[in-house]
C-alpha cells in the first residue's frame, strides 16, 4: 500500500513521479552482492579465571579449556558467538544492560570431571 502511493507521488520541483524514475535508473543499478554480509563486529577478549569474557561491560560465559587465552567473537546485534578455530565454541543472547552476566553451566563441566 505505502510502496503504491510511493510510485505516484512526485517529488517538489520534479516533472515525473518516484516510480517513473525508479524503473528508469533501475538499469544503471549494480547488482546485489551474492555472498553473506557480516553485519557484526569481531573482537579478541581474553577469559578470566572465571571462565568468562567481558564484551560491552557484559559478562559471558565460555568452555573452561579457554582461561587464560584470547577468544575470537562476533558481536551481533541481538546474540554473541565464540569461536574455537571455525566452530562456533559457545553462543549467548546478546545483554542488553550493564554488568550483566550470561553462565551457560556445561561451560564448567570440564573442571568439574578433572
Amino acid at each position: 500500500m505505502i510502496d503504491e502511493a510511493e510510485e505516484e507521488r512526485i517529488l517538489r520541483g520534479k516533472l515525473t513521479s518516484i516510480g517513473f524514475n525508479f524503473r528508469i535508473e533501475a538499469e544503471e543499478l549494480a547488482p546485489l552482492p551474492t555472498e553473506d554480509f557480516e553485519c557484526g563486529i569481531t573482537l579478541t577478549p581474553k577469559v578470566d579465571r572465571t571462565s568468562r569474557i567481558t564484551v560491552r561491560q557484559s559478562h559471558y560465559s565460555v568452555p573452561a579449556r579457554f582461561i587464560g587465552e584470547r577468544v575470537r567473537v562476533l558481536l551481533r546485534g541481538n546474540e554473541l558467538l565464540v569461536f574455537e578455530r571455525r566452530n562456533i565454541g559457545a553462543r549467548h543472547p546478546r545483554l542488553t544492560k550493564r554488568n550483566g552476566y550470561r553462565d551457560v553451566l556445561d561451560h564448567y563441566l570440564e573442571i568439574l570431571l578433572v
